[in-house]
């Protein structure tokens, strides 16, 4: 955001600032989505632990153990899959202010576009390892073709 901020840009053309602008203000909306995504994470994550620690002494609290667990961990799916999904957006942006912004700051565009890889690539691990504790073989096989349809735009 700080590169498309800046008061040059690549040719210093309105087409280029309105490129930035555009990028800018969908990157804001993603700093706040992602920011978001570390709560959510938190959460499901909880949601996890308290469905392992349900008691699963008798046949009815083991089947609603598992259930509970089964809830939790697409909920915990769900979130790092939503930061890759977000995380994909934003390397688009990335590009975008790449070839807008100032050449000076290439440098700051290459971080973001590392740390928006490096945060797509730890979302995929932790939707991967999520995966592989779910029953739902429909989910699982559409959550495993969007990872490497995501995997494939550079997260």
């Amino acid at each position: 955001m700080m590169v498309a901020s800046l008061p040059k840009t690549r040719t210093n053309s309105d087409e280029d600032r309105a490129a930035l602008a555009r990028a800018s203000a969908v990157l804001e909306r993603l700093r706040d989505q992602l920011t978001d995504a570390v709560d959510a994470d938190t959460a499901a994550y909880d949601r996890v632990v308290s469905a392992y620690k349900q008691p699963k002494g008798t046949p009815d609290e083991q089947q609603a153990r598992t259930a509970a667990i089964q809830q939790a961990l697409r909920a915990a799916t769900e979130v790092p899959l939503g930061v890759m999904r977000l995380s994909a957006r934003g390397l688009e942006q990335a590009a975008i202010v790449a070839a807008h912004g100032h050449s000076a700051a290439a440098s700051d565009v290459g971080v973001a576009t590392a740390l928006l890889r490096a945060g797509g690539t730890g979302a995929r691990l932790n939707v991967e390892i999520n995966l592989d504790g779910l029953k739902d073989a429909g989910y699982v096989e559409a959550v495993r073709g969007e990872i490497k349809t995501l995997s494939t735009g550079g997260t």
